[in-house]
């Protein structure tokens, strides 16, 4: 089969890109894959072939992807689209541009679309909403959804009235993320920042419905009860607004130097943070899935209990879900897995288990190569 990726970025640490490579690069040794973006971090994925499209306009700030595109891109992506069999599409402004091409068979990956209301500016709020709308016209008009979570198939169902088929996509790479190989030294060495710990670590972008003020000011509670706590931020400041209220916030707190922000960082070096770190916190409002990288590293989770958290963690078992939406109630969780260190190890194993049972990329890639060959060659 000839299968086209369509997704706007690819880039190192994001979760849907990441998800996006690791399928490619591996369904590739058996069918004839092609990646088409807008920005790569990458320069290439072999076996699979890498397409990047012209871009004219970027959204607004802290949005992080492209919100308008030329003529130039949108007559090269149709061109490079009709020639594929099937077509895997993820979010804007990919559907735009796929919608409808004749005599494919059309794939709609479905992340759902993060709470306008999450973000503080009205063209922010509105790109949400097109973003949303172009998501729902093309999975209505989709051969097959996919949702990446039970929480991700109930959102598509209640808001595009469309049944999707429920798979997990976002996964991990053990070879990169091998427990038994990695060594946290060298990324010690590099911030002495991380002794003597506990480490506390969030992955992902920097954006406003990542609710990293609450994390923070959370933060400043368990440095009360643990004065040599460390925080780590790690990601791509995709607003650069709220980084640098991000970093305000810690140095009204005095945690400037307990708070680490690193950017974006080579898989080596996020592998070594995961090893280093003795609990992994997401204080995020909002995820289509929440990424369990951790898990491979046997690290307990701590998040929220909203969207697609639940999704992966198991309360209790791998991890802990707060309730409450307060600094006080994660740093009461946090609290209580640093005071625990044999039910945390416990919890991190389970993760372990469960992750390498159902997020392995190499198992995922099967899945998902599977369904498509069950779909367009039983055709």
């Amino acid at each position: 089969m000839r299968i086209a990726f369509f997704h706007h970025s690819l880039i190192v640490g994001s979760g849907i890109d990441t998800g996006l490579y690791e399928l490619a690069r591996r369904i590739g040794k058996v069918h004839d894959v092609t990646v088409v973006t807008f920005k790569s971090d990458y320069e290439s994925i072999e076996p699979a072939a890498l397409e990047i499209l012209p871009t004219a306009l970027v959204p607004p700030e802290g949005m992080g992807r492209y919100g308008v595109v030329d003529l130039r891109a949108w007559a090269m992506a149709r061109r490079i689209l009709r020639r594929q069999d099937v077509v895997n599409v993820h979010t804007y402004p990919a559907n735009l541009l796929a919608y409808r091409i004749p005599d494919v068979y059309h794939v709609a990956t479905a992340w759902g679309s993060v709470d306008p209301g999450l973000f503080p500016t009205f063209p922010q709020r509105m790109y949400i909403r097109i973003a949303t709308w172009a998501e729902a016209s093309y999975a209505r008009s989709a051969d097959l959804v996919i949702a990446p979570c039970r929480f991700t198939a109930r959102w598509v169902i209640e808001r595009f009235g469309v049944v999707p088929e429920t798979m997990y996509l976002d996964g991990i790479n053990f070879d990169v993320f091998d427990r038994a190989r990695v060594d946290p030294a060298p990324i010690v060495e590099r911030y002495p920042i991380l002794r003597p710990g506990p480490l506390l670590l969030f992955v992902g972008r920097m954006t406003p419905s990542r609710n990293l003020e609450t994390l923070i000011e959370a933060f400043a509670i368990v440095r009360e009860r643990f004065p040599t706590a460390v925080l780590g931020i790690v990601g791509k400041e995709s607003d650069p607004v709220y980084a640098r209220h991000l970093r305000d916030l810690a140095a009204r707190k005095n945690l400037s130097a307990a708070v680490l922000f690193t950017g974006v960082v080579p898989w080596d070096e996020l592998a070594q943070l995961y090893s280093a770190c003795t609990v992994y916190v997401s204080p995020s409002l909002w995820e289509g899935f929440l990424r369990a990288e951790a898990f491979a590293m046997s690290k307990p989770m701590v998040a929220f209990d909203v969207a697609a958290n639940p999704d992966t963690i198991e309360d209790g078992r791998n991890g802990l879900l707060v309730r409450g939406r307060r600094p006080t109630d994660l740093a009461a969780a946090i609290c209580c897995l640093l005071n625990e260190p044999a039910m945390a190890r416990s919890m991190g194993e389970n993760g372990y288990a469960w992750a390498r049972e159902y997020l392995d990329f190499g198992k995922i890639a099967d899945r998902f190569a599977g369904l498509l060959e069950s779909r367009v060659l039983g055709r």
